[in-house]
């Protein structure tokens, strides 16, 4: 019988590194993906400005929604499958230049006056799709280039960056479009994918190892979220959590307006809050992440987002239902960064990249599947039944699969690659 090793096989890599990074290159590289997420959502808030400024029509601005959606159904999955085949910061080179192209092209033609509607709906899909390749292979790379022991906080350090750049992009879209205009705001998009870049060709690359088939690389991935339970009820974890928990984005305008009977600024308002919870909630994983002996519970922090949640339905002055979004987007991100963490950390880093682009896929897929369930039940029940009922489901099935993935990861070893 073959003698196991007794190392956790999620540190064994079937990438090569070829050297681990610097502190001075990783602090630079964790800035630029900062800057590059706030251009990303100055880019999205742009071009929805754009779309509705062009056509002053509801519908147009929801085609743009769905066609910024549809590439997540499956793109992520692709982006998986080559991050464990190919050399990943050379796929990152790849995509991030493309996505500086498509951006620059896109600024250009409105400084041109000649981006049509048609025409940016078509480059917002293109962009859209390549940024859904580019995400698990960014999710992956980083935490592959940095010791074992700094893996975790790497991934802490990741969450911050995009929920920082989701707060001050669209904030510097209210600044910068009526001063420099849309084409400028696009441009510097740009910049900021070409800043990744810069800084991406003096990092460390990952070489691949075994190479599958295509088809073989889909089956065993299944193969393996079948044959490791720890690694399945995380992923159901995720899915959870997104689709009960994440999904009230999309709905919050109805409870605005029939809960609270506030206007176009309390929707600000109420908006951004869940922000600010989510950046506190991201430097605060980011210390849990460094230390040592800590668990990491990940359903502890679906419970608390299931109890905001109902907090949110049942609060009737605004005051409360503010903090309870803050407290909402404080458990979203602290849940999904320590699923996030837990993954990278139970994963061989052969599937590593797969697996991930699963967590992309359902994070990303599942709030809109719950955004379109929870609006239409909201057509047919009151907002505030709705809400609660969704939240008490989030807890429930949380601490179920919560306290099954504990036993399991407690009990069995990571299981082996593929």
């Amino acid at each position: 019988m073959r003698k196991r090793s007794s190392m956790p096989l999620s540190s064994i890599s079937s990438h090569r590194t070829l050297s681990f990074t610097s502190p001075f290159w990783l602090r630079g590289m964790l800035f630029a993906l900062f800057l590059s997420n706030v251009g990303t959502a100055l880019q999205l808030a742009t071009q929805a400005w754009f779309v509705w400024e062009t056509s002053h029509h509801p519908a147009t601005v929801g085609l743009l929604g769905l066609v910024q959606a549809s590439p997540l159904l499956g793109i992520p999955l692709l982006g998986g499958i080559l991050a464990d085949r190919f050399p990943r910061r050379k796929l990152l080179l790849f995509t991030q230049s493309i996505l500086a192209a498509l951006s620059a092209l896109m600024g250009s033609l409105a400084l041109a006056g000649l981006l049509s509607l048609p025409l940016t709906l078509v480059l917002s899909g293109l962009l859209a799709s390549v940024t859904a390749l580019d995400n698990p292979m960014r999710q992956v790379y980083l935490p592959g280039v940095v010791e074992a022991a700094q893996r975790s906080r790497t991934v802490g350090l990741n969450a911050l960056t995009y929920n920082g750049g989701a707060i001050a992009g669209p904030a510097l879209a209210g600044i910068f479009l009526p001063l420099i205009g849309v084409g400028w705001c696009f441009l510097l998009n740009a910049l900021s994918y070409l800043l990744v870049v810069s800084w991406l060709t003096a990092g460390p690359e990952l070489l691949p190892g075994r190479v599958h088939t295509v088809r073989k690389s889909v089956l065993g991935v299944g193969h393996y979220v079948r044959q490791t339970p720890s690694v399945r009820n995380l992923l159901l974890l995720v899915a959870t959590v997104s689709l009960l928990g994440r999904s009230y984005p999309t709905v919050l305008p109805v409870l605005v307006n029939k809960i609270w009977g506030g206007g176009a600024r309390t929707y600000g308002t109420l908006s951004a809050l869940p922000g600010i919870g989510a950046t506190i909630a991201a430097v605060l994983v980011i210390w849990l992440l460094g230390q040592q002996r800590q668990k990491r519970h990940g359903w502890l922090g679906g419970t608390l987002l299931g109890v905001s949640i109902v907090c949110v339905g049942g609060a009737y002055p605004l005051v409360l239902a503010g903090l309870a979004l803050l407290v909402t987007g404080f458990a979203a991100t602290g849940t999904m960064t320590l699923l996030n963490a837990s993954l990278q950390e139970t994963t061989p880093d052969d599937v590593r990249g797969r697996i991930m682009s699963l967590y992309t896929w359902l994070a990303a897929g599942m709030p809109a599947l719950g955004g379109w369930l929870l609006g239409t039940l909201m057509s047919i029940v009151a907002p505030q039944v709705v809400l609660v009922a969704a939240g008490t489901i989030l807890i429930g099935v949380t601490l179920l699969l919560g306290q099954s993935g504990s036993r399991h990861l407690a009990q069995s070893p990571p299981r082996e690659g593929l």
